[in-house]
């Protein structure tokens, strides 16, 4: 059931990337670091996990559909060795609108998109669907690098077939990025 929600959320954002003619050729590439508190849905047994990614654990690549609208793929891969080793891959699609045109100035930015995060090791693995949201300012700094602070809010899916308990995550971002292209 959730694969279809993912599959279904995907293809409608993407279906909304095709429609939209590109403003620009422009890409914005970016790597973010993140604090994060999540807490597990029905689970008396689980605490609150805090996550810090700094280094970056964010790579991201943002093409802009008009002055206002950008998609944003980003992908995270985390690779944990200790006696055994365990694999994390997130993938997600959210699609970002700008408060303003213009790209030189400061701007205000929400987001939404779905993801789906990946976990293998120790024999098992186990697959999670979230939605997302994320509020916050771009800040332009010189020659095409620009900088990102926003809040966020992912709600990951409970996973039955996985023995997965839901989530609820807030955090802070923080980024960098650089715009290539036309």
């Amino acid at each position: 059931m959730m694969k279809r929600v993912f599959a279904s959320t995907l293809g409608l954002i993407l279906a909304m990337a095709i429609l939209a003619a590109p403003a620009r050729a422009q890409v914005e590439l970016g790597w973010d670091a993140m604090l994060a508190v999540t807490s597990v849905s029905d689970c008396d047994l689980c605490d609150d996990v805090t996550t810090v990614t700094v280094p970056g654990g964010q790579f991201r690549a943002g093409f802009m559909l008009s002055p206002t609208v950008q998609l944003e793929p980003s992908l995270s891969f985390l690779l944990v060795s200790e006696g055994e080793t365990f694999t994390f891959i997130d993938f997600g699609v959210d699609l970002l609108y700008h408060f303003n045109e213009d790209a030189t100035k400061s701007r205000f930015y929400v987001a939404f998109g779905p993801g789906l995060a990946l976990a293998s090791g120790g024999g098992d693995s186990a697959t999670q669907f979230s939605l997302g949201a994320k509020a916050g300012f771009k800040l332009p700094a010189s020659g095409g690098l620009s900088f990102r602070v926003a809040g966020t809010y992912e709600r990951g899916f409970e996973n039955n077939d996985d023995g997965i308990p839901g989530t609820n995550s807030f955090g802070v971002l923080f980024g960098a990025s650089v715009m290539v292209g036309e």
